[in-house]
């Protein structure tokens, strides 16, 4: 009788750390193979994370690109002035800060910052910009470029001669018979004397 029951006790025992050795494997496997789950998991996030990034790289550079071969398609066109001004309005505050900066930390004899500064660019928009004047101060020191404040000047569609005789027809239009004050003449600057 005892020694059944040691053999049971034996048994029990033997039963009992197989059980837990199987266990003990089994919760390694689990964890092996949630690692490799979460290996892989980090693989593809850091994939991701690179794939977006260089995506992104790679749309400034199209856009600085794309910019750069406008700025050199309007440097061979003897009237430059007027498509300058087009392009610079369709630009955004913040994309004429982004190319502030680019030219900033661009290398010497960067095409494009050259660009930029031969065209109306880098003296309206970037002033015009509230990039920190500390900035502008310092892109001067760096490049030798200097960022001259102009007063800003309103283009008007006509010379002053088409302005003069469209405003002395209104002054003459029945509406301005009844007692109204006269159009005054306004400081102005057309795209022909900018040219």
């Amino acid at each position: 009788m005892r020694f059944n029951r040691i053999a049971l006790a034996l048994f029990s025992a033997v039963i009992g750390i197989t059980i837990l050795y199987a266990g003990l494997i089994l919760t390694i496997y689990l964890q092996r193979h949630e690692l490799a789950e979460s290996k892989e998991t980090f693989r593809k996030e850091r994939f991701e994370d690179s794939f977006y990034r260089l995506l992104g790289y790679y749309r400034q550079t199209r856009y600085l690109g794309t910019l750069e071969c406008l700025l050199e398609q309007i440097e061979h066109e003897l009237a430059r002035a007027p498509y300058w001004r087009i392009l610079m309005s369709q630009l955004t505050i913040f994309e004429v800060k982004y190319i502030f900066y680019t030219c900033l930390v661009a290398p010497e004899n960067d095409n494009l910052r050259n660009l930029i500064h031969r065209s109306e660019l880098s003296r309206h928009r970037m002033l015009e910009s509230t990039i920190n004047h500390h900035h502008l101060a310092f892109y001067q020191q760096i490049h030798g470029f200097q960022l001259v404040h102009n007063k800003p000047k309103i283009f008007m569609p006509y010379d002053k001669q088409e302005m003069h005789r469209i405003r002395k027809r209104l002054n003459e239009s029945p509406a301005r018979a009844h007692g109204e004050e006269p159009l005054q003449e306004p400081e102005y600057s057309s795209f022909d004397s900018q040219e």
